[in-house]
């Protein structure tokens, strides 16, 4: 598929293994030696060329084997099962990097792309949490961190997530479970974020 115009917006949001808040989103070194994180997306709008991507879900999940901008990371791209022929690819093509936009340089740290499937995802945006559920795979529920005054804490202009708007909410994990090619953990306790987002390409 080339490189045709698309646009896509919706929900995000992040886990991974580093204690709150992520060192690696202000350019350290990761909190346990390696990073290992998913990125899971909500599209509620957008398309790619003539392709509806309405209602469609994504995860990918990566792990960094030490300090993130040094690359070598090892990534499986998983796309809900519920999307049609044009949309899986278009999907596919987006988050491969292949599109242009965000992804084409998130993905250029990856050395090893393990593979892609198509699964059922389960996603909940539910005020203060959030929730992606693989069946078998992966398994994973956040809640913002509450500042001083019972609101939310935010981050803004982080230096490593330039794929996202200039302010997120901070999170914590009530669990993170993940179990697929060869890689296996399960946290609590530990880092998220999540936010909108609004992307376009090439």
């Amino acid at each position: 598929m080339s490189k045709e115009p698309w646009n896509i917006g919706g929900g995000y949001f992040e886990i991974c293994s580093c204690n709150v808040s992520c060192p690696c989103n202000f350019l350290s070194a990761p909190s346990e030696g390696s990073c290992d994180v998913a990125f899971g997306w909500e599209v509620r709008k957008g398309s790619y060329a003539n392709v509806d991507l309405r209602g469609t879900r994504v995860v990918v999940v990566i792990q960094s084997p030490g300090h993130m901008m040094k690359g070598g990371w090892k990534a499986a791209l998983y796309i809900d099962d519920g999307a049609n022929e044009g949309q899986r690819k278009a999907l596919e093509n987006i988050f491969t990097g292949q599109a242009g936009g965000h992804m084409e340089k998130l993905v250029s740290f990856v050395t090893e792309l393990l593979g892609v499937k198509f699964v059922p995802i389960k996603m909940s945006f539910n005020k203060n949490k959030r929730a992606v559920e693989i069946p078998d795979i992966l398994d994973s529920e956040v809640t913002a961190v509450e500042g001083n005054d019972g609101s939310p804490v935010y981050l803004e202009n982080l230096p490593l997530t330039f794929w996202l708007p200039r302010r997120v909410t901070q999170a914590k994990q009530e669990r993170f479970k993940y179990k697929d090619f060869g890689m296996e953990w399960g946290w609590e306790g530990k880092h998220a974020v999540y936010s909108d987002f609004d992307w376009s390409g090439p």
